[in-house]
């Protein structure tokens, strides 16, 4: 891959995510994400930086980790606001 036709990620990793993600077992994984209101692979997407996501997904993520993932680490943009 080219330096020009390189992607470059939009958004942070939430560490915290894709640790959860990846230490959970295959077959547990639907279930998690069906917990969150999404796929398995949006939130692979979400976790290393690739894409965002909305208020309200966020917060069934933070909900669904249980306290292991904070919002502001899913929405960058309210840590920049509060600053």
């Amino acid at each position: 891959m080219t330096e020009s036709t390189k992607k470059e990620r939009r958004r942070p990793v939430v560490v915290e995510l894709k640790q959860k993600l990846n230490d959970m077992p295959v077959e547990s994984r639907q279930d998690f994400a069906d917990k969150c209101g999404t796929s398995f692979d949006n939130l692979r997407q979400i976790a290393y930086g690739w894409g965002g996501c909305s208020i309200s997904l966020a917060q069934s993520i933070v909900s669904a980790c249980a306290g292991e993932v904070e919002l502001e680490d899913l929405l960058p943009e309210l840590k920049k606001q509060t600053s």
